[in-house]
């Protein structure tokens, strides 16, 4: 019979396939061998390579595609009837938690034989970081399990084949910090080639930042817009949310006391961006001064790291006016009644004194008295305007609203001394994107006019 491979037409002579006196099961056993010989060997392309990429020497006779169906299927012999019966090595590996990227926290796995015989695999590792692209990559020695699951620690492990960029040494064993970066670090099992990917970050440690009212500033806004920076924190690379508090400070009460203690005029424990309009609902007393902090958390609200992400307590004094006289701030584009489809681009320009970022909100179509601002994001300032991009068709499909669905947007730029700047709310519509054409490309991409 003859089998097509990826490399090259193979011709593999079994007479007894083709005897109706043979077994069928045992026909079927070889028959599936034969097919993942070519599709195997092609998958493991990539192992038959040294640690400098280059094709080892005891290999480079077997580089052929012959020499590699040969070693497709003595690795597929090796696995032997229990992988033909669905019984494979498998592994479970933990992922590293925050404050733990060192080299025994990236090996906790327990490998599970299914199988009744004893059998043995092997790992091969690959660091990757997100600037400097592989930085590591390594192979263990051939690990014998009985059947039954066993636990392999890191001091078990014994890497070989090793290479790593120079700084890297801290994914080969050694207790060296490993630089600040976006890493992705990926165990694959062999011969099963079954894999286990753990992303996680490593960053020097800073905490929430308040941005916006400067401490101690006065705000004239009933319902101010409030604006931190992410925490900068090593571990997992997860979505952050953000838990904020607004408490009145007591004559002579500090600002973190405040809002430990007293009661809370506002609270949200599931705030996803990092700038935040305080609802309608929310009651300020003019003159009084108020303190808030702001906690980052995980997904389900609960701290990441309090010492480390939690912000210092900042303090705000409430004097309610219309906004700054004599200053404009208006968009440039869109222009009104303008139909948005997909990611838009927004800009904004102003003449807020010491202005230093704008936060854009949107309101869709409500038949509620009192309108609903739901914040984009903060934006800095660039040549003179403010620029964001909003998925707008994103915010429609969260509503569960319809197209072609009617929104407003307005912008509020913010000055470094507490001053501010206002849009006037500028309509749109928004349309659903289409879908995307052979090459991947939708028509989701907005450039502003000339």
């Amino acid at each position: 019979m003859r089998v097509s491979g990826a490399h090259r037409r193979i011709a593999i002579r079994v007479g007894y396939v083709r005897n109706p006196a043979f077994p069928c099961r045992l026909r079927a056993i070889v028959r599936r061998l034969i097919e993942r010989m070519s599709t195997v060997c092609f998958r493991l392309a990539p192992y038959l390579t040294c640690c400098t990429g280059r094709v080892c020497p005891g290999l480079r006779a077997a580089a052929g595609p012959a020499g590699r169906a040969v070693l497709a299927a003595a690795l597929v012999l090796f696995a032997g009837a229990g992988r033909l019966s669905g019984a494979v090595v498998t592994f479970d590996a933990v992922a590293p938690q925050s404050g733990q990227e060192s080299f025994r926290h990236l090996w906790n796995i327990t490998l599970h034989n299914p199988m009744s015989d004893t059998t043995s695999v092997f790992f091969r590792v690959e660091a990757r970081d997100a600037k400097a692209g592989v930085v590591f990559s390594a192979s263990t020695p051939r690990i014998v399990l009985s059947p039954g699951d066993r636990r392999l620690a890191a001091s078990e492990v014994k890497l070989t084949e090793v290479w790593c960029k120079k700084g890297y040494e801290a994914f080969s064993g050694p207790a060296v910090p490993l630089p600040e970066g976006d890493y992705s670090y990926v165990i694959t099992l062999i011969p099963r080639l079954a894999q286990s990917a753990f992303f996680f970050r490593v960053r020097v440690p800073r905490r929430v930042e308040l941005v916006w009212p400067p401490n101690g500033a006065v705000v004239t806004d009933s319902q101010p817009v409030l604006v931190w920076t992410p925490p900068e924190v090593s571990g997992p690379i997860l979505p952050h949310r953000y838990e904020l508090r607004v408490a009145e400070l007591g004559p002579g009460q500090a600002a973190l006391t405040a809002v430990r203690r007293s009661r809370p005029v506002f609270r949200e424990s599931q705030v996803a961006t990092t700038a935040f309009r305080v609802p309608s609902g929310t009651t300020f007393v003019p003159g009084r001064t108020y303190a808030w902090l702001v906690t980052a958390t995980d997904t389900a609200g609960s701290p990441v790291d309090t010492v480390r992400t939690q912000s210092r307590a900042g303090t705000f004094v409430f004097r309610p006016t219309p906004s700054e006289a004599g200053t404009q701030t208006r968009f440039t584009f869109p222009g009104a009644g303008r139909a948005a489809t997909g990611y838009t681009s927004l800009v904004v320009t102003s003449d807020v004194p010491d202005a230093e970022l704008c936060v854009f909100e949107y309101s869709l179509a409500s038949d509620s008295a009192v309108q609903e601002w739901h914040v984009i994001g903060h934006f800095p300032e660039a040549r003179g305007s403010f620029v964001g991009m909003w998925a707008s068709d994103s915010a429609v499909i969260r509503a569960g609203r319809t197209f072609p669905s009617p929104c407003l947007l307005r912008g509020t730029v913010l000055g470094r001394k507490a001053q501010r700047g206002q849009t006037e709310p500028l309509a749109l519509v928004i349309n659903q994107p289409p879908p995307p054409d052979r090459r991947g490309c939708g028509g989701c991409n907005q450039v502003p006019d000339e």
